[in-house]
């Protein structure tokens, strides 16, 4: 699994830019989510005017999101479109994650998502 991985504390020097790219699903707490290679699914993108975009399994969802300060991040989805997906159950879990993010690193094109407990609930690979 690669929550090992993320647990060994390296810092990218690069600053925590998360603008740059869309950012795809690959871990979500604790499970490897299957079929990586899909770059529709799962998906994540932060704009520089504060509002996050993506898909889930067959869903587009849309929000809000700050950065006080360096490595903290709050997530606010506002909305989804609903219709029934095959992988519901993981779509609805991962849209449930975002309002439990706290905090976040940027590991080289992993971007990892923290809880309050600085449990790693999500990470999520530049596209």
């Amino acid at each position: 699994m690669f929550d090992s991985c993320c647990k060994c504390g390296r810092r990218s020097s690069a600053p925590l830019d998360l603008n740059a790219v869309s950012w795809k699903l690959i871990e979500l707490n604790g499970k490897v989510v299957p079929n990586q290679n899909d770059i529709k699914k799962f998906t994540m993108i932060f704009s520089k005017d504060g509002e996050i975009n993506g898909r889930g399994d067959c869903n587009s969802y849309f929000g809000r999101y700050t950065t006080p300060n360096n490595g903290e991040i709050t997530i606010s989805p506002d909305g989804a479109t609903k219709a029934m997906c095959p992988d519901m159950a993981r779509e609805t879990e991962f849209l449930e994650m975002m309002p439990m993010v706290r905090t976040f690193k940027i590991d080289g094109d992993i971007l990892m998502l923290f809880n309050q407990d600085n449990k790693m609930i999500a990470a999520l690979k530049k596209i």
